[in-house]
């Protein structure tokens, strides 16, 4: 949804994102006449989005169970769960126990077409339901762990689905060559978080792209490392979920991209880094218009871009109008399939019923004429 005129933008159609401003979207027609609503102003850096590819949990195909099994070989402890989805009612939530040994998960995800990719990722923490208050106050301020997320291409699917490896802590915040994100990914983006102990979700934005030249699967890798554990027992102090994933086809993404300062990090708490083969890119904002002080005539530019704003928002009625001209099209022909599928079944079940009924009478006369023969009389 464009954040100016609320209307949608669809994930086939461009977007300028605010690289400033928290999940601030423009569309086409609002960039260019340099809209600003909230806190965002024209003289913040956008990136020209050509197209958004949304993965959903039902898009995240898991690897073999050797790789990711649900419990312990002892059965003991618990390291997946599938729960229904209260967002999306008829799918299931795939759970991820974090106990205190260093993991990993993994998900292949549905093919995605050609483009320079930066990526969003949403992670959903949830809290033992045994924790103290005090246990939660202690995590709360301390943390739970690290995270190391990579997203890209596959070297090797089948090695992707079944090989398993040895599992790595990753106290450095560089990824080296060899590691199982390396291993297993050919162009990827990477970055290391620290997981916060309230609970809250996990956003993690690409301040890079990887690219893809060919439809290719992407294989998503998640490793946690130093988790905060029970002292006994064998409950997870938390579990995540990969709520979604986005993925920015960007333009320009040769270019430097402006990104948002992050805060500093804690004494205690090691910045996000990232690596990528590619750096990500920015477009050009719309420059400051100057203010009208009404003595002066209307230039050609301005006339003509007055023309173009006109023309495109016409342009985007017409789609919207064709749009839901479809949809209406499309739902009547729906029902009409539907009703001819009713009618048809029932015309079948009548012939049939009808047929039953025959078949019962021609033996109820084969056996009168049978009791004739023997002499009988009915």
């Amino acid at each position: 949804m464009c954040d100016a005129c609320l209307n949608n933008i669809y994930c086939s159609q461009h977007r300028f994102q605010c690289t400033e401003c928290y999940d601030y979207d423009l569309c086409l027609s609002c960039f260019r006449s340099g809209r600003e609503s909230k806190s965002h102003k024209r003289s913040h850096a956008v990136r020209h989005i050509l197209k958004t590819v949304a993965l959903k949990p039902d898009d995240f195909i898991p690897p073999h169970d050797d790789v990711n099994p649900m419990t312990s070989a002892d059965e003991l402890k618990t390291f997946i769960t599938l729960e229904p989805d209260v967002n999306r009612p008829e799918s299931e939530a795939r759970w991820h126990f974090l106990h205190g040994t260093d993991s990993h998960l993994r998900y292949l995800t549905a093919t995605v077409e050609p483009g320079h990719y930066a990526a969003h990722i949403t992670i959903l923490p949830r809290l033992s339901n045994t924790l103290s208050q005090a246990g939660r106050d202690e995590l709360k301020e301390e943390g739970l762990g690290y995270l190391r997320i990579g997203l890209g291409t596959l070297r090797n699917k089948k090695q992707f689905f079944r090989t398993r490896y040895q599992e790595e802590p990753f106290a450095s915040l560089v990824l080296e060559e060899g590691q199982i994100i390396d291993k297993l990914l050919d162009r990827y983006w990477w970055t290391v978080v620290k997981l916060p102990g309230d609970g809250e979700p996990v956003n993690l934005h690409a301040d890079c792209v990887f690219s893809i030249e060919t439809p290719e699967d992407l294989g998503l890798i998640v490793q946690w490392s130093g988790i905060r554990a029970f002292a006994s027992g064998n409950e997870a102090t938390v579990s995540i979920n990969i709520a979604d994933i986005r993925l920015y086809d960007i333009r320009d993404f040769a270019e430097p991209l402006k990104v948002p300062p992050e805060q500093p990090p804690s004494s205690t708490q090691p910045p996000t880094v990232a690596a990528t083969p590619a750096p990500e890119a920015s477009v050009p904002t719309p420059s400051t218009q100057a203010e009208d002080t009404g003595d002066e005539e209307i230039t050609a530019e301005e006339l003509l871009s007055a023309l173009l704003q006109i023309q495109q928002s016409v342009e985007d009625a017409r789609q919207r109008a064709q749009l839901e001209a479809a949809i209406k099209q499309r739902l009547k022909q729906q029902e009409e399939e539907r009703q001819n599928a009713v009618f048809t079944y029932m015309f079948a079940k009548a012939i049939e019923k009808q047929a039953i009924l025959e078949q019962e009478q021609r033996e109820q006369e084969e056996a009168r004429r049978f009791l004739r023969l023997m002499g009988f009389d009915f």
